[in-house]
């Protein structure tokens, strides 16, 4: 997601429009022809024991539906990979590991979440050509593609809104798209993300104050960091929390998850993070996006530093050796990205904090350099 999001913001920022195409396998996990599966794993090198391994787990599976106490006769499985398992996706990702090389968009797949991605300017009739491409190639290995769920988002003030199709059906144009967790809208802003976190939290907020009328700060804390921060944080370096109304939005919850051990009487909201020992919700964000930035340019991050970071080399300047280069920019999407809104902040840490050995010994020397106390 955060390579997707470098090419999208990079591009709206040359004001080059994006198409984007929205994948969906019919039953994906489920219809996945075994042969042809053992037969992909074996030309990627897997063979003898553990291919043969791999073939008894797929084989001989049942399954059979209980209403109350009473079962269903068993039926046999077969077709598809185990969901739930560690060992599903990961198949999954082997079977359509061959799309890549057939097509000339760009693309990013994770399990059954398969998206292209083009420039309908530059590359007019790419995209349909390369939707065709897969739709024969799902013909071929037996894994249908579900129409009506594929979808298209525009993105660019300036794209043609070209339309495309599947099998002469006309593929669904949407202004937003839940990807990976993530809300994708066409204008690649984050309000839409923000306000969906917040009402997913306050949800469970609720929930939590209805099901604990007494509960000590401790276990309230510890509800909180468990159920409700990795909702607000997830996919953090992602997207970016720049208008003040958001900021107030995700703040309001923190605000409200404090307020959990204490009723209608309690302390001010700093003495609350004091005593929880945590910090704003936008120091945590802030703590993400740079902890992100020092595992991407120490190659801590399977991702390439330098498609998302310019090290500056001119060694007049003072500072670390890892000093980012500042990037000219003309849109705000691409001022929000997070190669730019770090920049400031990581150019001012001092070389202790920089020279870390380790992600954890960064974070703790970041967290005192900060005075963040966590």
């Amino acid at each position: 997601m955060l390579i997707c999001v470098n090419d999208w913001t990079l591009a709206l920022d040359s004001n080059q429009p994006i198409d984007i195409a929205y994948l969906d396998f019919s039953k994906a996990f489920d219809r996945v022809p075994r042969e042809r599966l053992l037969f992909k794993l074996h030309c990627v090198g897997i063979k003898d024991n553990l291919l043969n391994w791999i073939r008894a787990f797929l084989t001989n599976r049942s399954f059979r539906v209980r209403v109350g106490s009473d079962f269903s006769q068993s039926k046999s499985v077969l077709s598809g990979v185990p969901q739930g398992s560690i060992l599903g996706p990961l198949l999954f990702l082997v079977f359509t590991s061959d799309i890549p090389t057939q097509i000339q968009s760009n693309i990013a797949m994770f399990a059954d979440d398969i998206k292209i991605y083009s420039n309908p300017i530059t590359y007019p009739s790419q995209l349909q050509k390369d939707l065709q491409t897969i739709r024969h190639w799902s013909d071929a290995w037996l894994l249908p593609l579900n129409e009506e769920k594929c979808a298209i988002l525009h993105m660019g003030k300036n794209n043609p809104m070209r339309n495309y199709s599947i099998n002469e059906t006309a593929i669904k144009v949407i202004t937003e798209q839940v990807d990976l967790g993530i809300t994708i809208t066409s204008d690649l802003t984050w309000s839409s993300h923000i306000t969906k976190i917040c009402h997913r939290a306050n949800k469970m907020l609720y929930l939590i104050n209805k099901a604990f009328q007494l509960i000590s700060t401790n276990s309230a804390k510890k509800i909180y960091t468990t159920y409700i921060q990795p909702i607000l944080e997830f996919g953090g370096p992602i997207w970016n929390c720049d208008r003040i109304s958001d900021r107030n939005r995700l703040e309001l919850t923190l605000r409200r998850a404090t307020r959990l051990p204490y009723g209608n009487i309690r302390p001010p909201f700093e003495e609350r993070l004091r005593a929880w020992n945590l910090t704003t919700f936008a120091q945590r964000k802030q703590r993400g996006d740079i902890i992100m930035t020092f595992k991407i340019l120490t190659g801590r991050f399977p991702i390439q530093a330098a498609d998302f970071f310019q090290v500056n080399q001119d060694t007049r300047f003072r500072g670390h050796s890892l000093k980012l280069k500042k990037e000219n920019f003309k849109t705000t999407v691409r001022q929000n990205f997070l190669s730019n809104r770090v920049f400031h902040i990581w150019n001012n840490l001092p070389e202790q904090v920089i020279n870390a050995q380790s992600t954890n010994i960064f974070k703790n020397r970041y967290d005192q350099h900060a005075n963040l106390h966590l």
